[in-house]
């Protein structure tokens, strides 16, 4: 009973640390525009990881930027990216097409 117990009040604090993850994801079908979203930390909220995935098939250079991620990238992808974040700074997503004019990317992104 002891332990059904431990396991409960664990899942419950889990469950409250976890309540201030932003995430976002896009889909990008159309490579004649650039696009910006910036995710808000919650202030006096604890966070330790900030994670970038991106699949799909571009034809050309894109760039995207994630927080301190910048990277350029082409052909068929499956990446992610995972980095310390601790909160107290926005984190501001970029996408910019740069050479690319067809493809399909599926991005993810968030806070965590």
């Amino acid at each position: 009973m002891k332990a059904k117990a431990f396991f409960i009040y664990y899942f419950f604090i889990i469950t409250l640390f976890s309540c201030h993850q932003k995430e976002s994801e896009i889909v990008i079908t159309d490579f004649s525009h650039e696009y910006e979203e910036t995710l808000y930390a919650a202030k006096k909220s604890s966070y330790t990881t900030s994670i970038l995935k991106v699949n799909g098939f571009v034809n050309d250079t894109v760039l995207i930027s994630f927080g301190g991620i910048n990277k350029k990238i082409k052909g068929d992808l499956d990446l992610e990216i995972k980095e310390d974040y601790y909160g107290g700074l926005n984190m501001k997503f970029k996408f910019e097409p740069l050479n690319a004019t067809d493809g399909k990317l599926k991005i993810k992104y968030g806070i965590y």
